[in-house]
């Protein structure tokens, strides 16, 4: 009795193995896990809908400058999922105008970084480093996943001005969303 056990067992086991698809194709190829997507350098693989579909890079602590009039705004930020960009704009701004934003897919060599530029625009070798002449209006604007900068002209009004953060928001068909960076910044005529 013991030996036809044995024997029923070997027959099922090699049964089971032969006629199993898990992790196989019809021509003998390896399937990939279902559980699993293909995914590639720029994009994610999220599809958790609790998790924000842009994420911005914020820069905890706080700022001083001494400047005053024009100034662009750069925040880096990272796409998880396919959105339509709705605005961008500050927090907790005071003696602040915004101007229209734009948006570019972060250059390969770009760094993940933010931060003000004086004057209408930042310097020629940082349009370069930016993709500055590659940008579009931020509004409507559909991203794909990646990373991305955003820029946001401001005009700062004398004798003072703050902010506390940047913030876009965006959304993912009928699906709102909102993040915001951190960058609590002052522009003064003295910063002692």
């Amino acid at each position: 009795m013991t030996r036809t056990r044995a024997v029923a067992a070997a027959a099922a086991l090699v049964l089971a193995a032969g006629c199993s698809s898990e992790g196989s194709s019809p021509d003998g190829s390896p399937d990939p896990e279902p559980s699993r997507t293909p995914t590639s350098s720029t994009s994610a693989p999220t599809t958790d809908p609790a998790k924000p579909a842009v994420v911005l890079r914020g820069y905890p602590g706080s700022s001083c400058q001494t400047r005053g009039g024009m100034v662009v705004e750069v925040g880096s930020m990272r796409v998880t999922r396919p959105v339509t960009l709705e605005k961008a704009g500050l927090v907790g701004d005071v003696n602040v105008v915004h101007g229209a934003p734009s948006v570019v897919a972060r250059p390969d060599r770009g760094p993940d970084w933010s931060g003000s530029y004086p004057g209408p625009q930042p310097s020629p070798r940082s349009r370069r480093d930016l993709g500055w002449d590659q940008r579009k209006p931020l509004a409507g604007a559909q991203l794909e996943p990646g990373r991305y900068y955003f820029f946001l002209p401001l005009r700062v009004r004398p004798p003072s001005a703050h902010f506390d953060a940047l913030q876009v928001t965006w959304s993912e068909g009928d699906v709102p969303g909102v993040d915001e960076a951190e960058r609590v910044s002052d522009f003064k005529d003295s910063c002692r």
